[in-house]
């Protein structure tokens, strides 16, 4: 049964990101002087479409989160666009409107937002940081100190020596209990 749910919830992420990309990249080769109704350019769009709507539905691969963000950027601009069109639906002519409109219609806005973010991620990926915790309970139960790395990306992103210095910083610290915890991969965490 689970696997039957899986199986439609990624026909339905294929489905709907593979269906707005081919609407949005319709709507930017009109912008940029293209005519979206060749049969070429439906090729292309389909083409286009198919391949970030599958790599939309790879939900184990990284990639599927870049598309999804990506495509969550360009609703969220879609949505805004509809708000403004409500409000400034009377001041089209004006130079505020084109000038938005423009900006909207080209997607260059949610792109460079995009890129910025994936540009702020990977100069901070390779960052180690400690962040300290107090926990209380109601029980008594000692004080003991425990140490957890996690969030590593080992292999995929941090270096071996990344991970060492991390470690070797841990266990300086001395604590009572140690657990790292690799990445969630397919239901299971690896530890």
């Amino acid at each position: 049964m689970q696997m039957i749910i899986m199986i439609v919830m990624l026909c339905i992420i294929f489905g709907l990101t593979g269906t707005y990309v081919f609407c949005k990249s319709g709507s930017m080769i009109e912008f940029f002087g293209g005519n979206k109704k060749t049969r070429k350019m439906r090729i292309i769009r389909i083409l286009i479409s198919v391949a970030i709507g599958g790599c939309s539905a790879m939900m184990n691969h990284t990639i599927s989160m870049v598309m999804i963000h990506l495509i969550v950027l360009f609703l969220f601009f879609d949505v805004v666009a509809v708000v403004l069109r409500l409000f400034l639906r009377r001041k089209k002519e004006s130079g505020v409107y084109q000038v938005l409109h423009k900006i909207y219609r080209c997607g260059a806005l949610p792109i460079v937002i995009f890129v910025a973010v994936m540009i702020y991620g990977l100069t901070n990926i390779t960052e180690v940081k400690q962040t300290d915790y107090s926990l209380a309970t109601v029980k008594e139960i000692g004080n003991y100190k425990i140490a957890l790395l996690t969030d590593t990306h080992f292999d995929t992103i941090q270096s071996k020596d990344t991970v060492k210095e991390a470690l070797t910083n841990l266990q300086n610290q001395h604590p009572d209990f140690f657990s790292a915890w690799r990445r969630y991969c397919r239901g299971k965490y690896i530890v």
